[in-house]
């Protein structure tokens, strides 16, 4: 059995941790041992006496050494957010996981409430990412109603410049007066900017409802990603397969196993 176990990735790990700090350093915990006891230095660290308290600091990521961080759940996708800020190091995962086995407790209810806490800040920015898009997905009477006062606001500066354009051409052709002739200059290339201007935005704004409408889309509920509805099952199972959807499905179903364990 213990030759079966060096080659699991625990094993290897523990095989490290060992040759590090001396063999039996991880050895299971005994029943009578009180975390609460003085800390005691690395030096004198034995075989059945670990220091448990090694895992408090603040520096020390709790998500993972209780489950996964989303930091690392999140690696190599376009949600990368980078390394996480806290530690990462096996011997506390290691130290955490031989308390647990051996029923030592833990602050915050074994670290699990960090986790959760964890666990609730990437989610809940998720939910707001849904509702965002959702809102952007919803282009019934308001987007409508936008769409018509942009148009009226091209046809109505359409029609100032013509007629700025008349009067210019008055006062050119009668050369009298320069100041005029200027100011209008200047009123002009405003109003031909500003048309310019509310044109782009009135194509952009169509283009997007044309868009949405042809591929009928809809945000997933788990990840926030957009999603067609007329995907085909090859492209929905990429979707549901990938690793963004993956992580944040395991985050939720983790989130929830927290709170119903810890909601009294």
């Amino acid at each position: 059995m213990a030759l079966r176990e060096t080659f699991t990735p625990r094993g290897e790990q523990r095989k490290l941790v060992e040759n590090l700090l001396g063999k039996g350093s991880l050895n299971r915990l005994p029943r009578d041992f009180n975390p609460r006891a003085p800390k005691q230095s690395s030096a004198s660290l034995k075989g059945d006496n670990i220091d448990v308290s090694m895992l408090d600091p603040p520096r020390v990521c709790k998500s993972f050494i209780v489950g996964k961080c989303p930091y690392d759940m999140l690696d190599n996708t376009k949600e990368n957010m980078g390394k996480c800020p806290k530690w990462h190091i096996e011997k506390h995962k290691l130290v955490y996981e031989t308390a647990k086995e051996n029923g030592v407790k833990m602050p915050r209810q074994d670290y699990e409430l960090d986790y959760m806490n964890d666990l609730q800040h990437f989610v809940g920015d998720c939910d707001k990412r849904v509702r965002i898009a959702e809102e952007r997905l919803d282009y019934s009477e308001a987007d409508k109603q936008l769409l018509n006062d942009l148009a009226r606001t091209v046809e109505n500066l359409e029609k100032t410049i013509n007629i700025t354009l008349e009067e210019l051409k008055v006062v050119q052709e009668e050369q009298r007066d320069i100041p005029r002739s200027i100011e209008l200059n200047i009123e002009l290339h405003k109003f031909i900017v500003e048309k310019e201007a509310v044109s782009e935005r009135y194509s952009a704004t169509l283009e997007r409802l044309n868009t949405v409408g042809q591929q009928k889309l809809q945000v997933c509920e788990v990840c926030g990603a957009y999603m067609s509805k007329v995907d085909n099952d090859r492209r929905l199972a990429d979707h549901f397969l990938g690793k963004i959807h993956i992580a944040y499905a395991g985050m939720r179903h983790t989130l929830d196993e927290l709170k119903k364990k810890h909601s009294s």
